[in-house]
């Protein structure tokens, strides 16, 4: 980002948030404009080691996950660190949303398989579900061991609202960004996958029930989140959803939670930074957290 751009984006943060268009406090505001913006480096903290398609990668805290070879690696040490990291997992808000031993957990948007692995560590099962198929693929590979323990599952399919087959467009640039909402481009290369209700999957798969969704399915959280009412109504597993992906998701998903479940309890933990490319607001809530309100105890 150079001065100019770096510029720009101070100001253009600022104006957002004196017209009331930002929903992250001054402190977090302030931070980002002060902020240095110098490139971040990556951990290299990762060997890697080619099997066949996949190389089998090492982490430093002994996992290892596999990964397809003509996918990028460069996000591997921001994700490793949003599950691994000091400041702790991004997907559990300390004392409130947690995962605990002996949850059925389901990861949507499974991707490398790092969340999947903390559960796991957690004495967790886990139900992975990914539509990409090499992810896929390479999620069974990692996860084999507990496969077999009969403590996870892997599902190559897209959550949805509905049954049907769309496009997923694949980013091989950074496999995360994968997207069933992006539209194709010219020279952009996609594959045809299944997309299944969260109802309808776990009944197929026998889950017996579910303690905790995790989403991060690249802006199709609303519509995953409507092929789960049965399970929000019946079950009201815990819930840590990405909601940054469009600009009104904070505002969106929790709407659609509480309209299944009025005894929800949500809140919004961590911001992340957008572009001067998308609209308002420039810092967006990181992870929208639900769960059902505590019963007062019987005296």
């Amino acid at each position: 980002m150079g001065i100019a751009s770096k510029l720009s984006w101070r100001l253009e943060l600022l104006h957002s948030k004196l017209m009331g268009r930002e929903v992250a406090g001054w402190r977090d505001v302030l931070e980002e404009i002060f902020r240095s913006h110098s490139p971040q480096a990556e951990p290299g903290f990762f060997s890697f080691e080619r099997q066949g398609d996949f190389f089998l990668v090492s982490a430093p805290n002994g996992l290892k996950v596999f990964w397809p070879v003509e996918f990028d690696p460069a996000n591997l040490g921001i994700w490793y660190t949003e599950v691994f990291g000091e400041a702790g997992c991004i997907y559990e808000y300390p004392g409130k949303v947690e995962v605990k031993p002996g949850d059925w957990v389901v990861d949507g948007g499974a991707c490398e398989g790092f969340f999947s692995l903390y559960c796991l560590s957690k004495g967790a099962s886990v139900l992975a579900v990914e539509p990409n198929p090499r992810m896929a693929q390479a999620l069974k590979n990692t996860l084999k061991p507990y496969i077999e323990e009969g403590r996870a599952k892997v599902v190559q399919a897209a959550l949805g609202e509905k049954e049907e087959e769309t496009e997923l467009v694949l980013n091989y640039r950074n496999a995360g960004g994968s997207s069933l909402i992006t539209v194709p481009s010219r020279g952009s290369s996609s594959v045809r996958v299944s997309v299944v209700p969260l109802d309808r999957l776990v009944e197929k798969e026998k889950i017996p029930r579910v303690d905790f969704v995790k989403l991060d399915v690249e802006g199709f959280e609303r519509e995953v989140i409507r092929g789960a009412k049965e399970l929000v109504c019946h079950q009201e597993p815990r819930w840590a959803i990405a909601c940054y992906h469009r600009t009104d998701d904070h505002e969106i998903l929790p709407t659609l939670l509480m309209e299944f479940c009025p005894s929800y309890q949500t809140f919004t933990r961590g911001v992340v930074v957008s572009t001067l490319e998308d609209a308002p607001p420039y810092l967006r809530p990181l992870v929208l957290f639900a769960g059902p309100e505590p019963q007062p105890k019987r005296p």
